[in-house]
């Protein structure tokens, strides 16, 4: 089977980090929290980045081990079949793969579907199709993801730094505004616990992009120095660029306001208006544009991947895997992710389920499903190396414990829509094991 081409600096794969983090969850996700748990919302931002910080140690080891393009949907396999125990190794990976790619389909679904609100403050759009522009973007982002990820790093790398000039200009007028507004942040306005941990599961969901990094482990130079730097480096970044952010926009802006669905797709550019100024309000609404655009490219290089490992596994034909020798890039990967992407763009109506399923199925599930392999490679002795051994058992756990709460707590918020979800994406299984069950048990898998 073809490998994908070792391309990716460590600058890169920082900024695939940074710019895929920066994007449409912190453009859109502060609403969100902000109605789940008032200001206190704003809370749930750096308590979820440093979770993401205890859970990228179990990650980061596995992608130092298994430096793989499309690790994470590996890593239960490799992890299991060191033991014999393919099949469930194999389950584990399916469910890690489909969540994964259900994460990041509705990634860049809600990303393009949110895109003309942003755009909407720079054209005149009244005339002009949602759903059109949102198909449109997904397409050119995926182009770009065909031509190689050399260029589409660079693209990232460029839209990155004026994305973040472009927000140190929006914090800095917010603060100096003279239309800010105490935050309530006192423990005792918060009458909703279940919100304010489902506020931190929507938070963490916003960091997921950093995934994207051990993701695309098999196309990093030297893996082993530039992954633990990338990752650590861009999640802390993005820790104190969300805080800040967040901040700016909830001095401005009541949390009653976003029950205006125009005022919580675009929270930020509706901060900025209230500022007062025109440029500020231009300038945010560019840096929107250009973050939701970011993490659609970098959500169609994950997603791709994610689909050439399932192709690896068997879990999709194992054509999908198959790389380009021009551009070193897995082309039929990505067209399936631009037409899975394209397909849920056309029904913006559900919006908000979107979110809950994309974070209970697509981001806390896969992050538990790889804590219990990391876990069990940890117990039953089968890692080699040292790096935080004991330590790392003591991350699992806790972290295991913490994606459990906030999974909850978020899944209640649409719970008949996440249940029925699951269910499917568990008969598919049955389906797919009564298919495969003698080449699963006889013959296994190249990667």
């Amino acid at each position: 089977m073809e490998e994908l081409k070792k391309e990716l600096s460590f600058l890169g794969a920082l900024m695939i980090g940074i710019g895929g983090m920066i994007g449409v969850a912190i453009f859109v996700f502060p609403s969100t929290t902000a109605m789940l748990a008032g200001d206190l919302g704003l809370l749930a931002w750096p308590i979820a980045g440093f979770l993401l910080m205890l859970i990228s140690y179990i990650y980061i080891e596995f992608s130092l081990r298994y430096p793989k393009s499309g690790g994470p949907v590996l890593y239960p396999y490799l992890v299991f079949g060191e033991k014999g125990k393919k099949v469930a190794g194999w389950f584990l990976s399916y469910l890690e793969g489909i969540g994964f790619s259900i994460g990041w389909i509705i990634a860049v679904t809600i990303s393009a579907i949110v895109l003309p609100a942003y755009l909407s403050y720079i054209l005149p759009l009244e005339n002009t199709s949602q759903t059109l522009i949102a198909i449109t973007i997904i397409t050119i982002a995926g182009i770009i993801n065909i031509l190689g990820i050399n260029i589409t790093s660079k693209t990232n790398l460029a839209l990155t730094l004026l994305l973040l000039f472009a927000l140190g200009i929006y914090g800095y007028s917010s603060i100096s505004s003279s239309n800010t507004r105490t935050l309530e942040l006192s423990i005792h306005n918060m009458n909703n616990i279940e919100g304010f941990l489902a506020s931190i599961a929507i938070a963490v969901g916003a960091y997921g992009a950093w995934v994207g990094i051990t993701a695309l482990a098999g196309e990093i130079k030297q893996p082993d120095k530039i992954i633990p730097k990338s990752v650590w480096g861009s999640i802390l970044i993005v820790i104190i660029t969300y805080t800040m952010i967040v901040y700016s926009t909830y001095i401005i802006v009541d949390p009653k306001e976003y029950s205006d669905p125009t005022v919580m797709w675009a929270p930020i550019s509706y901060a900025a208006s209230k500022i007062g100024s025109k440029t500020i309000t231009l300038i945010v609404s560019l840096a929107g544009t250009t973050a939701i655009f970011t993490t659609i490219i970098v959500g169609i290089a994950a997603l791709s991947r994610s689909f050439y490992a399932m192709g690896k596994l068997g879990i999709m034909p194992k054509g999908i895997s198959k790389v380009n020798k021009y551009t070193g890039t897995p082309i039929r990967s990505i067209i399936l992710a631009i037409l899975l992407s394209s397909l849920l763009a056309i029904s913006p109506q559900f919006f908000f389920k979107f979110i809950v399923i994309g974070l209970v199925i697509g981001t806390d599930i896969p992050y538990a499903i790889n804590i219990i392999a990391y876990l069990y490679y940890k117990l039953s002795g089968t890692s080699k190396m040292n790096l935080m051994k004991d330590k790392g058992i003591i991350i699992g756990l806790l972290s295991f414990v913490v994606i459990g709460i906030t999974t909850f707590n978020l899944g209640i918020q649409e719970i008949l829509w996440s249940t029925v979800t699951l269910l499917i994406v568990l008969a598919l299984y049955v389906a797919l094991y009564l298919f495969k069950r003698e080449e699963l048990t006889n013959k296994p898998p190249l990667i």
